[in-house]
Formats: structure tokens, sequence, C-alpha cells
């Protein structure tokens, strides 16, 4: 699962199917990452995530991240103006994210980064992982290993937050200090992926060690419990509330991982570009059968209890919708639906009914809320005739609301001998937007 309530966790979900869908793509995995995945998040941590896709051409087509541009392979798709706790969500081609493994290149430059990303992502605590990608996958990702590719990027992250002399630390940035050196003592010792989450790293390490980190992070979250203040929610700056005093156990341990790891990196690669390129292909191969070929089992996989709550959410809009409206005018009629539960991102559709004797013209249709409004439309088009006693359905709409009530408007055009068939939208069809 991923992070939060099921409501977020649907919601981004939905986003990046959405995206993935309508690109001609398919959606295979998702982890959150950032501090929320180490386990170091505070109240005001950024709600970031990682998902993965296929191409239609998988696995024929391979991107080679080192000759291709990042715009090619890494596509940021931007929400719809719901308010929601991410500003966009990272998707991710998924031959070009393997390629990693080999060669950690982005546009011809090298990035250890990069290389370290696979790890956090397909290890992430939160995933959303419907083929079982993480246990499937990582045996084999652990098998080529790079040591000097792990550690070389949490030497970083030590330069970066840790010079050994300072006098004071901003407690989140010691943090990170002492997650990288957790993370080259882990690959020091078990020459494989670390886990993500800090106290899991951390839990395997000397007692002392331990409690002493445990007071820091007792430090970094204390502001947190406490009321924030209009100025603090507007400068994002509570991890420096938390500062400390550098821990002598902790300095020896961040400078001895420091150490041992420069000594690691000058050895070397260990693992030949020929052994890579070979688990890396059966790595696509495991991903190629995990999602499109998989064996089915019977009673498992048509059993859909979800189609019976589809339907019954269907027959009650039904009822809702029947005869319902209000605020209309001549050339206009202006529907309210009451839902008896909260509407989710969800694919619908209307049938559309005249039950009169005479041609209808509708000159536009439309479905939403303040915050959001869908044209429907009828074969691609706006406006469309509607003949005597025709019945039809709209194309399928993708709306996203997050609200009990919404309105269908539905605009017609001026005819001689128009009556009270105007009314001609006879019911709506809803199913869930992952079917």
């Amino acid at each position: 699962m991923l992070f939060g309530n099921q409501k977020i966790q649907d919601k981004i979900v939905a986003d990046a199917k959405h995206f993935a869908e309508t690109s001609g793509r398919k959606l295979i995995y998702g982890a959150m990452c950032g501090s929320i995945s180490k386990g170091i998040q505070m109240r005001d941590s950024d709600y970031d995530s990682r998902f993965l896709y296929i191409e239609q051409d998988f696995p024929d087509a391979v991107h080679v991240p080192k000759y291709t541009a990042e715009t090619e392979i890494i596509r940021r798709y931007y929400t719809d103006g719901i308010q929601v706790p991410y500003e966009w969500i990272p998707c991710w081609e998924m031959t070009s994210f393997i390629q990693y493994l080999k060669e950690p290149y982005i546009e011809g430059k090298l990035s250890c980064g990069l290389y370290n990303t696979v790890g956090w992502t397909l290890q992430s605590p939160y995933a959303w992982d419907p083929y079982g990608l993480q246990n499937k996958l990582m045996p084999l990702v652990n098998s080529i290993f790079e040591r000097q590719y792990a550690i070389g990027y949490y030497l970083e992250q030590i330069d970066r937050y840790w010079d050994g002399e300072m006098h004071e630390y901003i407690v989140k940035e010691y943090i990170y200090a002492v997650y990288a050196a957790l993370q080259i003592r882990w690959v020091l010792e078990r020459n494989s992926f670390p886990p993500v989450y800090f106290r899991t790293l951390a839990a395997v390490g000397e007692e002392g060690l331990q409690q002493e980190i445990e007071r820091l992070f007792l430090k970094m979250l204390e502001p947190n419990h406490r009321q924030r203040t209009e100025e603090e929610l507007k400068r994002r700056n509570l991890k420096e509330k938390s500062r400390s005093m550098p821990i002598e156990e902790i300095e020896r341990f961040i400078s001895q991982m420091r150490r041992k790891g420069m000594e690691e990196c000058e050895k070397g690669l260990s693992v030949s570009l020929e052994k890579k390129e070979q688990v890396i292909r059966e790595i696509y191969r495991l991903i190629k059968y995990a999602v499109l070929e998989e064996q089915q089992v019977d009673g498992v996989n048509d059993f859909d209890n979800a189609a019976i709550e589809q339907k019954d959410y269907a027959e009650c809009w039904y009822e809702l919708w029947n005869g319902r409206e209000y605020g209309s005018r001549p050339l206009e009629r202006t529907y309210v639906i009451r839902s008896n539960s909260r509407i989710d991102s969800r694919r619908m559709r209307l049938r559309l009914h005249n039950a009169g004797d005479r041609d209808v013209k509708i000159a536009g249709m439309c479905i939403g809320n303040k915050d959001v409004r869908r044209a429907v439309t009828l074969d691609g088009s706006t406006s469309f005739m509607l003949k005597a006693g025709q019945e039809v359905c709209s194309d399928v709409i993708d709306i996203w609301l997050y609200c009990c009530d919404f309105e269908l408007r539905v605009e017609y055009e001026e005819q001689e001998g128009a009556g009270n068939y105007r009314n001609c939208v006879e019911c709506i069809e809803s199913w869930k937007y992952e079917r």
C-alpha cells in the first residue's frame, strides 16, 4: 500500500493511471519516496511518489538513458486543479529505469543518485505493487549490485550534511548524515541494496548507537507536536527549529563509515557489463511474464465483488436522477445529483432518450461542480441531434469529484414545437476508473 488514508492512496493511483492510459502506456508499479519512505517525515513534508510504466512495445524496445533525453523517459503528470498534497506525479519508463543498474547515466552524465533510485523505489515500504515486482525482481537486482555506486552517493550526502567540526547541527540534517552512514555500513556488511526505512537500518546496529539516534528523532519531532504559527507554515522551516550538539558516538560512527566508504570506492567496479546485461534481460523477461503473461486462476481473477457495488451505485443514481431538475430555463435543464456516498475518480457516461415525437438538438452538455467540469460529447462532438424516439449513450467521461452533489447542465437549440421532451437525459452509468 502507499502512504496515507485510503482516499489519498486511491486518488494518486487513479491520477497516475490516467496519465498512463491516456498516453497508451501501462502503469505497473508505484512507490513513495523522500522522507516519508525513510520514516523521517515531518508534518510539512512533501508527498513524493514515483511510478513506473511500460510502453506498448515492451520489452522489444529498450530505452537507454545514457543516450536518451530525460523528457523522453521521465514524464511529469500534473493534477487537474483539485487540491491534493502533491503538485505532480513523476512517471518513469521501466526499461530505462532498469538500465540505471548497468550504467547510471542520463544525458551523458554519471549519477550515483540515479543508481540508488532503483533500490529506493523497488524497496520502498509504501508501494503500489499489483504484480508483486518487489519480491520478484530484488534478488536479481542485488545479484549485480555495485558497491561503489551505492557508497559513492552516500559519501556525497555525508559531505553535504556533516564535516566533523560543527558545534551545532540542524537535527534533520544531522539525521541525513547518520542515515547515509547507516547505508554505507549495510552495503559493506551485506553487499546489497539497503532497506529504505531509517529505523530498520538503525535496528541492526549497536544498542548505544540506536539509543542516540532515537534521541535525535525525538528532537526532530519536538516542534511538530505543538501548534504551528502562520509564519512557520509560510516559511516551512520546522526543521530549523530543532538543533543538536554533536554526539560523540554518532560522530565516531559517521567518521568511521566515511573512511571505510572512501577506501571501498578506490577499488573500482566489481560486476562486468556482460553480467549486468544478462541479468537485465532476465529482469525484463520477468516483468513481461508478471505483467502480461502470468496464468490467471479461475474463481480468483474472475471474482468481481466491486461489480455488485457498482451496479448498486448506478441504480441508486438512476433513482436520484429520474425526473429531478432545478434552476431550469426554457432552453436549459440543470440537474442535481445527490449521491449516497462520496465520489472519487470515476469513469461515467450518460444515457439519453428522446421520448418525444420530434427531433431535438442538444447544443451542449457539461457535468461537474465549481472546481471541475467536463464537456459531454457524443462521437466526439459537443453538440448533436437526438431523433424522435432515439436512445444513445454519450462518450465516456473521466471525472474527479470530491463532493456529494454535482450538476449536469444541458443546453438545447430552439426548435419550433419543442416541449417537455427536452428532459431527455434518462440516467447515468458509472464505474470505478480502475476498471
